[in-house]
């Protein structure tokens, strides 16, 4: 899926976002390496469609992630919260789990995506 998608954003975790998954999941590196789990976590942080700075506004935008079945149990397959939050970009998942937008790298080459590093917005 992933390898044939086109017109697509990727929001990649920082390694302090990585850091902080661990320290709360100390599984998270074994269940990294399983690669079904793994497929799921990449379509989550990939986005149908360019997403722009605009995208990002005091009104939240809901965004199409690539997350479906069997991962993603909602009809339509899982979406993302866009908002700006006193003056940052945010990304709200499931649960209402905040990444702030740290840096925003759009490139043609190598990989056709705008690509956007994310943190964790809460220790």
């Amino acid at each position: 899926m992933l390898s044939t998608a086109q017109n697509i954003t990727v929001f990649a975790p920082s390694n302090d976002a990585f850091t902080k998954l661990l320290q709360r999941n100390p599984n998270a590196a074994k269940l990294m390496n399983t690669p079904n789990l793994l497929t799921g976590v990449l379509q989550y942080h990939v986005l149908a469609g360019k997403t722009v700075a605009n995208d990002f506004n005091v009104r939240p935008k809901f965004a199409q992630t690539m997350l479906a079945q069997p991962f993603a149990n909602v009809t339509g397959g899982q979406k993302v919260e866009l908002v700006k939050v006193n003056n940052a970009a945010m990304l709200f998942g499931g649960y209402k789990q905040a990444s702030t937008v740290t840096t925003a790298v759009c490139s043609e080459d190598p990989i056709p995506a705008p690509r956007w590093e994310i943190a964790p917005a809460h220790p």
